[in-house]
């Protein structure tokens, strides 16, 4: 009769409750996991040796088994939450020590690094500053609060329809502060290399009554900020005004683009007697055009024109007379940037732009004198643009540019990837949350605030790679791996366990009565 194989099972069973209790008492506790006690039957060794089968000597608790099955998920609506589905542990640096959990109940301390619940920092690869994260090296991570950098605009993509029905506006000269000098207009916001928002807009005029069966042509002409965008590889255009008495025809006028590295507006140019040539702004009424005249060895006149414009004075074009044109009082010419054209045929199809059957893209050069990069390079994409016999319409307008914006929130991608969303519309990635494997979890040591550290028995850590390598499972945002313990089953358990107990106490009490028996014999 031995008291120890008793006492052995109260403390088996004493052990078992105590691993219930702590399942039960973590029901709610996120990413826990429940654990179970393993027991082990204990047997006295033979006598003298021998093949003679030894009495049994009780039980002992083999091991408290941690269970890493998973746990349900539950979304939070909290961005910053975090549930791993499968495999593998958040890596955290508590002061220089390593551990791992799954709860995924993050937050961002004051000094913007994402930390656990117990305030130890999140591993991961940080941002790159370039969208992307700088993988391999693993580090504290930290959500950049830094602005997003603006993105110059390049690309602008329109889709409309002019109408057919429309006629050539009744004033020649183009100007955008005369309705009667175009037909239609449309404007969208472009933004510089600084991040600046400026006011792209397009004017429409039908070029010439189109012959029976077209083709259509209508001139666009490009302003930003009420300055010319058209682009400077165009040549200039000259208009005689209806006044003019010594220039018969625009064959008598030869033009040049201007010397300077910004673009022009239309020109107006009237000749007097006693001043020469003069001109103005037809986009600035009342804006002086200083005009200088050479006569050259062949006769003819050769006139150099510059206007402040938009507080820039601007070299404008160069333009010859030839010699017949001698100049008589109220001759008028129109100088200004040529437009560019868009092409359509009988079925009302974009043909192409400038002239081309294969390209409807038109490339302007705006000059910027923000600081910003000079000049704003912009291809206006008009594919898809149709003139059919219904009102002007913009169907479509787009651009690839934009401002400088702030972080509004993040998200967790399934890899781990952290994606920033900006208010300027922009995302881009503020790092990435590396997962931990392990070939043995069970051999995780638990180490308090729901983290473990790894041991002998865990094995060596797999390398912190992205969800979803290395067997590990994905991640899942907004969301929390619930505890897998099973309150049903555990309080099964606590019964089973409490019954065990009741009966190696029992065990213990049958054995006092028996020595109680054997000392009333003497």
């Amino acid at each position: 009769m031995d008291f120890g194989i008793a006492i052995s099972g109260l403390n088996a069973s004493s052990t078992s409750i105590d691993t219930i209790g702590n399942n039960i008492s973590n029901a709610s506790t996120v990413g826990f996991k429940t654990a179970v006690t393993e027991f082990a039957a204990q047997y006295l060794p033979p006598i003298g040796g021998g093949s003679a089968q030894s009495g049994g000597a009780g039980v002992k608790v083999q091991q408290v088994a941690q269970q890493f099955t998973q746990g349900s998920i539950t979304n939070t609506g909290n961005s910053l939450d975090v549930a791993i589905d499968g495999n593998g542990f958040l890596q955290l640096n508590n002061n220089g020590a390593t551990q791992y959990t799954r709860n995924g109940q993050l937050q961002v301390d004051a000094q913007g690094y994402l930390v656990s619940s117990n305030g130890a920092r999140v591993q991961g690869y940080a941002a790159n500053g370039s969208g992307g994260v700088i993988a391999g090296t693993v580090t504290d991570l930290k959500i950049p609060t830094v602005e997003s950098a603006p993105t110059v605009t390049s690309v602008v993509k329109g889709n409309l329809n002019l109408d057919s029905r429309s006629t050539v506006p009744t004033t020649t000269v183009f100007s955008p502060s005369d309705q009667t000098s175009f037909n239609n207009e449309s404007s969208v916001v472009v933004y510089d290399s600084l991040g600046n928002p400026h006011t792209l807009s397009n004017y429409f005029k039908l070029s010439a009554t189109p012959a029976a069966g077209g083709p259509s042509i209508w001139d666009v002409y490009s302003y930003l900020d009420g300055k010319s965008a058209t682009s400077s590889a165009g040549v200039p255009s000259v208009t005689p005004q209806s006044s003019n008495t010594g220039i018969t025809s625009t064959t008598d006028v030869t033009t040049t683009a201007g010397s300077g590295t910004t673009a022009y507006d239309a020109i107006n140019l009237l000749y007097s007697d006693a001043n020469g040539w003069t001109g103005t702004d037809a986009t600035q009424t009342g804006a002086a055009v200083t005009v200088t005249s050479t006569t050259n060895a062949d006769g003819s006149t050769t006139l150099a024109l510059s206007t402040l414009l938009n507080g820039v004075t601007e070299t404008g074009p160069t333009v010859t007379l030839s010699a017949s044109d001698i100049p008589s009082a109220g001759d008028r010419l129109s100088v200004q940037q040529a437009p560019a054209t868009l092409t359509f045929n009988a079925s009302g199809a974009l043909v192409g732009a400038n002239g081309s059957t294969s390209s409807n893209i038109v490339s302007l050069a705006a000059p910027l004198t923000d600081g910003s990069t000079t000049p704003l390079a912009i291809n206006y994409d008009f594919t898809g643009t149709t003139q059919y016999g219904s009102s002007f319409a913009v169907t479509a307008l787009s651009q690839n540019g934009g401002g400088p914006g702030i972080l509004t929130g993040f998200s967790f991608s399934p890899d781990g990837t952290i994606t920033g969303t900006y208010s300027n519309g922009k995302t881009g990635a503020l790092g990435q949350v590396t997962l931990t494997n392990f070939v043995n979890p069970q051999g995780l040591q638990r180490n308090g605030d729901n983290t473990w550290v790894a041991t002998a028995l865990s094995g060596t850590p797999i390398a912190a790679a992205p969800a979803g390598s290395n067997g590990t499972g994905s991640l899942q945002g907004s969301s929390l791996e619930s505890s897998n313990v099973d309150l049903t089953k555990e309080l099964v358990n606590l019964i089973t366990a409490q019954r065990d107990y009741q009966a190696s106490a029992q065990t213990v009490k049958t054995l006092d009565a028996m020595f109680n028996t054997i000392d009333t014999l003497r």
